[in-house]
């Protein structure tokens, strides 16, 4: 800025200054707006609820774990059933928990299998994916 040497200059550099301040002053309060907006406690949940939900791969690794899940809950009631047999039901839990992680990592597999099966038996053909 020059050096000021009337008091009419003086005057319009205190404009605007003044002019300067009151546009940064309504910026900063936009930008605190739109902070006060990103921290609410709402906007947080869903803003980290779409980046889980967008995140590839999740879906598919939901329904792996679960099909594991349900493969090892079954082999264990198919196999210890009833059961007040102490050796037995231990032999359950194991069974179970073997089962829950071969159907989740194999679960790609199981699928192929079981449409395969599908087809040969109820020669069932599958809807085509549309959305490639």
């Amino acid at each position: 800025m020059q050096n000021v040497t009337s008091s009419k200059e003086l005057k319009e550099a205190i404009l605007l200054l003044e002019n300067k301040q009151l546009i940064q002053k309504q910026q900063l309060k936009k930008e605190f707006q739109h902070i006060l907006e990103n921290l609410n406690y709402f906007n947080l949940i869903k803003n980290a609820f779409s980046q889980v939900t967008t995140s590839p791969g999740l879906i598919n690794n939901v329904i792996n774990t679960t099909l594991g899940l349900i493969a090892g809950y079954f082999s264990k009631k198919i196999f210890v059933g009833d059961s007040g047999n102490i050796l037995k039901k231990f032999f359950g839990i194991i069974l179970q928990s073997v089962m829950t992680y071969v159907v989740s990592k194999n679960s790609e597999g199981i699928k192929s299998a079981i449409m395969n099966f599908l087809k040969i038996i109820f020669n069932f053909q599958p809807k085509a994916d549309t959305n490639t």
